[in-house]
């Protein structure tokens, strides 16, 4: 297997991959709304953070590699039923997957979701999963825009509020 080729555990990398879509929302004023205008400030210093971090140097594992709000599907309950798009299954630092407890939880349930996991988070990976979720956030935001993809659109923006909570 590919070991990360697409450097999502790399803050460095990632974080300016974000701004561009960042940049469009704010301008077609989707980003950030009213109601989370403080976002911006937060946004600054979890992308600057992530700028200091080089490589990830602990153990790579085996992660889906794009886990994100576009490939988990959920029942009519809410419940989760199936992941979808396995096509970037790589060894990576784990937090690779756990972007999706930033980008798609908060408060009780990310707490659950991470207790779950059963390690510690450090606050090192904590900023890789953040950013990683707001990259993968402000893509899928900018990109539900641009193709009339409502539903989507509110909740890539929900998702980047999350990843800064």
């Amino acid at each position: 297997l590919p070991h990360d080729p697409m450097r999502r555990a790399q803050p460095a990398v990632r974080g300016p991959m974000a701004q561009p879509h960042l940049d469009r929302l704010a301008v077609r004023d989707l980003w950030p709304t009213p109601e989370h205008g403080p976002d911006r400030t937060s946004m600054t210093s979890l992308l600057a953070d992530g700028l200091t971090l080089g490589p990830p140097t602990g153990a790579e594992v085996l992660v889906h590699g794009d886990l994100n709000l576009r490939h988990v599907l959920v029942d009519d309950g809410g419940l989760l039923a199936g992941v979808i798009d396995w096509g970037d299954l790589c060894l990576a630092d784990p937090v690779v997957d756990l972007s999706i407890a930033y980008a798609a939880f908060a408060g009780p349930s990310r707490r659950a979701l991470l207790s779950a996991y059963g390690q510690e988070v450090s606050a090192e990976s904590e900023i890789r999963a953040r950013v990683l979720a707001v990259s993968l956030c402000a893509a899928l935001a900018d990109y539900a825009d641009v193709d009339g993809r409502p539903r989507l659109l509110a909740e890539a923006l929900a998702g980047l509020h999350r990843a800064l909570s």
